[in-house]
């Protein structure tokens, strides 16, 4: 996601805006126009000259909150407990799956602590 604020509101999504954000991996200027493409399909088009700032910094696509709704420990931090008992639950054979349920967390965030604590 890259934000663009104008100097003056510039037509983006079917009004004025002072800013818009627009999903692009690719910024390029072509007679004196600022393209923002995606996969190259132009997604915005604006004047050079109208543009005072662009973040190239991506928006956040998650909400740890909702997250926590279906994987209550997520992005907390592990205590020993935990890394004990998914220790044992690794070690008896119980699928990725089901060790993140039985600890709230993620399948991806089980994978990666057990990385760590295997040394892989």
């Amino acid at each position: 996601m890259i934000r663009i604020r104008f100097t003056t509101p510039q037509q983006h999504g079917g009004e004025r805006a002072t800013q818009a954000e627009v999903e692009a991996d690719r910024i390029r200027i072509d007679d004196g126009r600022l393209l923002l493409l995606l996969d190259g399909a132009v997604q915005a088009d604006f004047p050079v000259t109208a543009v005072s700032e662009i973040d190239l910094r991506s928006a956040k696509t998650y909400s740890v909150e909702k997250i926590r709704t279906a994987h209550p420990q997520a992005y907390k931090a592990w205590t020993a407990e935990e890394e004990r008992l998914l220790r044992q639950l690794h070690d008896s054979g119980t699928a990725i799956a089901e060790i993140a349920e039985k600890l709230g967390r993620q399948p991806g965030a089980i994978r990666s602590r057990l990385k760590r604590l295997l040394g892989r």
